[in-house]
């Protein structure tokens, strides 16, 4: 016992270093994402992963996105695990975890969606998306963290596998309760008022289990643990490119041949993110788990500086919707002397209403410039915030 925890206070700050980083990575990653969803100039034109009217680069902007929600959500199963690991009780981490995850559903109903989004408080487009998600998550683990994390982590493993089994017509033969759970909808809750549920439970609860599984590998000795993270994510990458080169299974959408190489490949890793497909999964997990790996190797100094996001994400993520969104909204005005049409979703924005500003809008260059000034502004707010939460210890900061 004495060795064992000797080996973990040996990993525990690179261990920890390791996964912020590769956190605060995904959410400059996933910023980019709703920089180009405000500014670019092909948004509400066309989606990116059009291979019929898209461009490398436009296709390769949206594709990198795809990594964020997929880490997001393992990594919050990793988290879970480690809060248990803390000296807490199953009863405090299931409490923890329980009252955790309504706030999430309740900051992305009450807040996200309507300030964040649509600076209106009309509530007419109610997207529920990765926060949410997350918090039903961890309400749903609450429950299940009374079994063994082993357990609790194949059976994980086993819905993320099979979920594509009961896509198309078999899964409407179970009924709309598994097409709630399973598919990504858009429920009519009363005049003027639609709910988009995007990130449905069923996949994305098997990619937390799994996270919660593989929690304890985070106290193995150092060498061990890279070994296992290298070879997992060999088998998911390996299992991606047989998979999805064959057509077998893991994808509704089948890859088809191109007029050239480039663009066939796109196809390739055009998979269905909405719900995600078990292809989708293994091509975004696979390297996430290499690059935690590599994260841990040595102290990547370049790096660093993604571990004041990383540290809190959900402060970055309450706070750079609205940044975006009022950066997009001072441009226009600036520009077109009229925003009037931003201050609605963005998504809806895709079904007609952006003909309204077919003016508005700028190339990919512009695009990550703008990255770049929201990353920097973010930045020092973010490293007051962790600092404040470090200093002051009060729980309810873990919240926020």
């Amino acid at each position: 016992m004495a060795i064992e925890t000797q080996t973990q206070s040996r990993v525990k700050p690179m261990r920890l270093e390791a996964i912020d980083l590769l956190r605060g990575l995904v959410i400059v990653v996933m910023a980019l994402d709703h920089v180009h969803d405000y500014f670019s100039i092909s948004a509400g034109v066309f989606e990116p992963t059009d291979l019929s009217r898209t461009t490398g680069a436009l296709f390769l902007t949206r594709w990198i996105t795809h990594f964020c929600a997929p880490v997001f959500v393992f990594l919050a199963g990793v988290g879970a695990f480690q809060a248990s690991v803390r000296g807490r009780t199953k009863t405090e981490l299931s409490r923890l975890l329980l009252t955790r995850g309504l706030w999430l559903i309740a900051l992305e109903v009450a807040f996200i969606t309507p300030f964040g989004w649509s600076f209106q408080l009309t509530w007419s487009l109610i997207r529920l998306q990765v926060i949410w998600v997350i918090g039903c998550l961890m309400v749903i683990l609450s429950g299940v963290v009374w079994l063994p994390s082993r357990l609790v982590g194949w059976v994980g493993l086993v819905i993320a596998i099979t979920h594509n089994l009961f896509d198309g017509d078999r899964g409407r033969s179970l009924g709309p309760i598994w097409q709630y759970l399973h598919s990504m909808q858009f429920i009519k809750a009363s005049e003027g008022h639609t709910v988009a549920s995007l990130y449905p439970i069923v996949p994305w609860v098997g990619v937390m289990m799994t996270g919660y599984g593989q929690g304890e590998i985070w106290g193995w000795a150092a060498e061990r643990r890279r070994q296992h993270l290298c070879a997992g994510g060999i088998v998911c990458l390996g299992s991606f490119v047989l998979m999805r080169l064959t057509n077998w299974y893991g994808d509704p959408s089948p890859w088809t041949p191109q007029p050239d190489f480039v663009f066939s490949l796109f196809s390739v890793l055009n998979v269905t993110k909405y719900p995600p497909s078990l292809s989708f999964l293994l091509m975004t997990l696979g390297p996430a788990l290499l690059a935690l790996r590599w994260l841990e190797v040595e102290t990547r100094v370049g790096l660093r500086w993604l571990l004041v996001f990383g540290r809190v994400p959900l402060f970055f993520y309450r706070i750079h919707l609205p940044l975006i969104h009022g950066l997009a909204v001072l441009l226009s005005l600036l520009i077109h002397g009229d925003a009037a049409w931003l201050f609605r979703d963005p998504f809806a924005l895709r079904r007609g209403p952006i003909a309204a500003a077919s003016s508005y809008g700028f190339e990919l260059p512009v695009v990550y410039l703008l990255l770049v000034v929201c990353v920097a502004v973010l930045y020092p707010l973010c490293r007051w915030y962790g600092a404040m939460k470090q200093q002051s210890k009060h729980p309810l900061l873990s919240y926020l």
